[in-house]
């Protein structure tokens, strides 16, 4: 066990900020291709590896380890945003990252009597909310059609969706830039709207989310659109932010 676990730390620090292939790890740590093959699929599983295609770059977890780095930095931004977000709203604002075929969320901003969301690195399916399918959009179609195939349809309320064609056009909306909205489907209660969010210095694909009642995600949809097509653009701010604000007034 000890030796895996130091074999995984070679690799992660061999992987470094860039994105390297499994030959290319093997040529830095002397390790065999083999060998390298299966930790790095551990790695990707567990959430401290992103694979994007045949490379690999540091994941979510790794971003735990360490000080000030790029990723770091843009973790802190995307506190900063949800904050920024979730105080215009009233509503739960969180950011979301992939790990492996799943989600995990990176930060969050509790909207008042809201459940709690808590950016803990517990993961989640990703077809079960709007905020995962957007990070499907960052698959390759055939991965993230495969994802979505083998969903458990059961989580959904009764009626709330039509079958897995429409997870996969949602999928789809995503990857062409554009919001996706639930309405009530894991909670007849509460509704979703995300984006995805490729936010600099982060190498795993993110999605951003306001999370409210039904009610208010009905009545205030617009609202929601504005700030998270303005909260993703590059070098956004509070000031962008709410200039998308008093786009509205």
């Amino acid at each position: 066990m000890a030796v895996s676990v130091l074999r995984g730390l070679d690799l992660l620090e061999a992987v470094g900020m860039g994105e390297v292939g499994v030959s290319e790890l093997a040529r830095r740590t002397g390790f065999d291709k083999a060998s390298v093959s299966r930790t790095v699929k551990a790695l990707v599983e567990a959430g401290w590896l992103f694979r994007d295609g045949d490379k690999v770059s540091l994941g979510a977890k790794s971003l735990t380890l360490g000080g000030a780095t790029p990723q770091r930095e843009a973790v802190n931004r995307a506190n900063e945003i949800v904050r920024i977000v979730g105080g215009i709203t009233m509503m739960s604002c969180f950011a979301t990252q992939l790990y492996g075929e799943q989600q995990a969320i990176m930060a969050a901003s509790q909207g008042t009597g809201m459940p709690v969301i808590a950016a803990d690195g517990s993961r989640y399916p990703t077809y079960v909310t709007v905020s995962g399918l957007c990070l499907l959009a960052a698959l390759p179609p055939a991965d993230a059609d495969a994802v979505v195939d083998a969903a458990d349809l059961s989580v959904f309320s009764p009626g709330a969706i039509s079958g897995a064609d429409q997870l996969k056009q949602d999928v789809a909306t995503a990857r062409d830039g554009s919001i996706v909205v639930d309405r009530g489907r894991a909670d007849p209660s509460y509704g979703c709207v995300a984006k995805v969010w490729n936010i600099e210095g982060m190498s795993t694909p993110m999605s951003l989310s306001v999370l409210g009642p039904l009610t208010r995600i009905d009545a205030e949809l617009d609202l929601c659109e504005r700030l998270l097509v303005a909260a993703t653009e590059p070098g956004a701010d509070r000031l962008s932010i709410m200039a998308a604000f008093a786009a509205g007034s």
